[in-house]
């Protein structure tokens, strides 16, 4: 799903030991910077690629479309989908932060369940949700939601 990338950024953030707040303040003590002025140049570098992400997201969708592989419609809900989980996500994280990794590995599987009903009900094959081809079961990087075995 889109902006992949920004949970593992708003997991990190939460973290003030090892996110992107503790490197601001480290980039900003280090060369004598103002933290707000560091803290912009990482908000507008997380937003252009976030914005890349999102616009490769939407060629490969529609070239799915161009390739019969899945249709208009279904292009339709996968990024409305993809919306819903975006905005979800931040309280997701929230709600985890103070749970044992057994307990974040159930609700995990929970919503990798229910994503694949989802799918399923819709007619779209799994592989489609995620922004770069990974599918619920390819490899991401930090912060891809869900994985599944193709």
């Amino acid at each position: 799903v889109a902006g992949g990338g920004a949970v593992a950024a708003q997991a990190a953030a939460a973290d003030t030991t090892l996110g992107p707040a503790n490197i601001i303040s480290k980039i900003a003590q280090k060369f004598g910077l103002k933290e707000a002025d560091v803290k912009a140049v990482f908000d507008e570098e997380f937003t252009a690629r976030k914005a890349e992400v999102q616009a490769k997201a939407s060629e490969r969708l529609t070239q799915l479309v161009t390739d019969g592989k899945i249709t208009e419609a279904q292009k339709q809900l996968i990024v409305a989908k993809q919306q819903e989980l975006e905005t979800a996500r931040a309280t997701e994280m929230e709600s985890m932060k103070d749970k044992t990794p057994e307990e974040r590995k159930t609700l995990m599987e929970q919503k990798r369940t229910e994503l694949e009903a989802w799918a399923k009900a819709n007619g779209i094959d799994t592989q489609y949700l995620m922004p770069m081809g990974r599918g619920m079961g390819g490899r991401g990087g930090h912060g891809e939601m869900m994985k599944v075995g193709r």
